[in-house]
């Protein structure tokens, strides 16, 4: 079922971003299956990034404190790849900051976006797309694993 976004159609891989996001009430959320970062597609065949969502109500009021969000995505990433979770433009033009992050490719926890509010008052809404999770090729010289 694609949603609206931005004036455009947001399609979702066969339904399976964040349940919240088609109205599921929490426990019925924590009964379905964890989504994969490889369940995720572009909104467009031009984006670069993978969509990133809230899967609950947030309530962003203070300035400047960090909120760390769900988005009911979980790892690990495809493998030989490094994540990097960006803002989206809209929502940071709200005044609204997603502080970057870097997910490794072998990271098997659920996705969180880091959050924060420069001024004013926001909810954000289950579902709602805030940030965007880049996915880059990476190579590590020497790759020794540390003890």
């Amino acid at each position: 079922m694609p949603s609206k976004g931005k004036g455009r159609p947001v399609l979702r891989p066969s339904k399976l971003q964040c349940p919240a996001s088609y109205g599921a009430d929490e426990s019925v959320v924590n009964q379905l299956k964890r989504y994969r970062v490889t369940d995720l597609c572009s909104a467009t065949s031009g984006s670069a990034g993978l969509d990133l969502a809230v899967t609950t109500e947030v309530v962003l009021n203070t300035p400047k404190e960090i909120k760390v969000v769900s988005t009911g995505i979980w790892g690990p990433l495809p493998k030989g790849m490094v994540g990097l979770i960006l803002g989206c433009s809209s929502t940071s033009k709200q005044g609204i900051l997603v502080l970057p992050g870097i997910i490794d490719s072998d990271y098997q926890g659920e996705l969180k976006i880091m959050i924060t509010v420069l001024f004013g008052y926001h909810v954000l809404q289950p579902g709602q797309q805030v940030a965007q999770l880049l996915l880059f090729p990476y190579w590590v010289p020497n790759s020794k694993q540390v003890p």
